[in-house]
């Protein structure tokens, strides 16, 4: 099945089982965001990102300038644990860590603002290999 099947699969599911006053509240949610234009404050291709050390679910620091020195970085921010599209893209991105690393030459690191243990419950849950910030 292709990903954007999968998504549209969670997206239905999401749908069929949450009540409609929570429908309605991640609705007004993303309207928000959208009238908000956050998008305009985002890096553009070609900025430079501010350097940052975090700390790996195997409590390890990574600095994103020192993986900068040897080779580009492909950065996914996700909400959490708890997000099945989240979830859905890290699952992504685990299928195609070869073809990432190898093949393109890059580092490829998550972001996410939950707590270590979380994501590290994640990886182990779901065989991920993901280096998770």
């Amino acid at each position: 099945m292709k990903t954007i099947e999968e998504l549209e699969l969670l997206k239905q599911g999401m749908i069929e089982q949450l009540p409609q006053d929570m429908l309605n509240i991640m609705e007004s949610s993303l309207s928000d965001m959208l009238s908000k234009k956050l998008d305009s404050h985002a890096l553009q291709h070609g900025d430079i990102a501010p350097n940052f050390t975090l700390i790996s679910t195997e409590n390890q620091p990574v600095n994103l300038y020192k993986l900068l020195e040897n080779k580009p970085v492909v950065i996914s921010f996700f909400r959490g644990s708890w997000c099945p599209f989240c979830v859905k893209e890290l699952e992504h991105f685990e299928n195609n860590l070869k073809l990432i690393q190898q093949e393109k030459n890059m580092h490829l690191i998550a972001i996410s603002p939950q707590k270590s243990e979380i994501s590290a419950q994640l990886k182990k849950e779901k065989s991920l290999s993901i280096n998770i910030l």
